[in-house]
């Protein structure tokens, strides 16, 4: 299967599902009701696309794995397709059933984390049930962040796309890995570029079907990827990958229940908005480039360690250090961003 093959594939199928949903007006986002766009009000609706995109070409593309992980990751895209339409919108039974989705992926692809460097933590993850139960809370907590995030212009995207070049390059310049359907994270990668080009101008957004079932999707092959290459790669270099999106969850998790606020009432209060909402205060980019701008602030921000990360990607304590910085400095970007929203009355 060729370079050229694989692009005649992927831009048919994003153009035919571009045109065929604008024509019928259908997967609008509305951007009066909605979260993905709350923040960008300044741009024309976009059409939650993403989801079926990658899943028709997931379908096309992914016929080595088994039956019952293409059923279940197809379940996962279905599940926020049907919150796209507003078909679902019980934040709490959408959180059961993903959970329940997440724990059938884990048990059913045996996904595991073997080893975590720490003795202790080493022992309890020899524990089967412990195992599992850690393995899908570290996915459910990726999914729901890597939704968080799809707020603005080819942020998810852009984040997703940094992944798989990470991939690629390690496979390029490490015969010794083993990381399995290796063409496939290829394809992945050609798809979400095509994509991030519509996605940047704010024409089309993941969805929460795209964002649940890439995200998913991601997951299952880095932890894959560690667990064939457990003494090879570092453990925390996965996490490092990973770091933004299920860091952005857990926060908002931790800053609610200090604040004695519903998990599941979402807010304006993510690290992405916050820096949107400075720079259209602080008027540094023209109105209409805010989104995009924001975007790239962000993606910036974690290239350097994705870079280095990539570079020493066995060396744990190299990695360690690099996840403590980026939360180091997502919290104090997090602080200064905050009191400029409070000075401006618009929080």
């Amino acid at each position: 299967m060729n370079f050229i093959y694989i692009t005649l594939i992927n831009l048919s199928v994003l153009l035919v599902l571009f045109l065929v949903l604008k024509k019928f007006n259908l997967l609008i986002d509305n951007i009066n009701t909605s979260r993905h766009k709350e923040i960008g009000k300044i741009n024309n609706q976009p059409i939650l696309l993403g989801g079926l995109y990658f899943v028709i070409l997931f379908i096309i593309y992914f016929f080595n794995l088994s039956p019952n992980i293409k059923l279940i990751l197809i379940l996962v895209f279905f599940l926020g397709f049907l919150s796209d339409i507003n078909f679902v919108n019980n934040v709490k039974l959408r959180f059961l059933i993903q959970t329940f989705l997440t724990l059938s992926l884990v048990i059913f692809s045996d996904l595991k984390i073997i080893d975590l460097r720490v003795s202790f933590f080493n022992q309890l993850l020899e524990i089967n049930t412990f195992n599992v139960l850690f393995t899908t809370f570290c996915l459910v907590i990726l999914i729901n962040g890597s939704n968080f995030i799809d707020g603005l212009n080819a942020l998810l995207g852009g984040y997703l796309l940094l992944v798989l070049l990470c991939l690629i390059y390690l496979k390029l310049t490490n015969n010794n890995l083993v990381i399995n359907n290796f063409l496939n994270i290829f394809v992945l990668t050609v798809s979400l570029t095509f994509f991030l080009i519509l996605n940047f101008t704010g024409k089309v957004y993941f969805g929460d079907g795209g964002s649940y079932f890439f995200s998913a999707l991601i997951g299952y092959i880095l932890i894959d990827l560690y667990y064939l290459n457990t003494s090879k790669i570092s453990p925390y270099y996965i996490a490092l990958l990973l770091w933004y999106p299920a860091f952005e969850n857990l926060f908002s998790l931790i800053r609610r229940i200090n604040f004695k606020k519903k998990i599941s009432y979402p807010d304006n209060l993510h690290l992405h908005h916050l820096i949107y909402q400075f720079f259209l205060n602080e008027r540094i980019f023209e109105k209409k480039n805010v989104n995009q701008f924001s975007s790239l602030i962000i993606l910036i921000f974690n290239l350097p360690s994705i870079i280095i990360g990539t570079i020493y990607f066995q060396k744990t304590k190299i990695i360690i250090l690099l996840i403590f910085c980026n939360i180091f400095l997502y919290l104090f970007f997090y602080i200064k961003v905050l009191g400029s929203k409070k000075r401006n009355n618009t929080l």
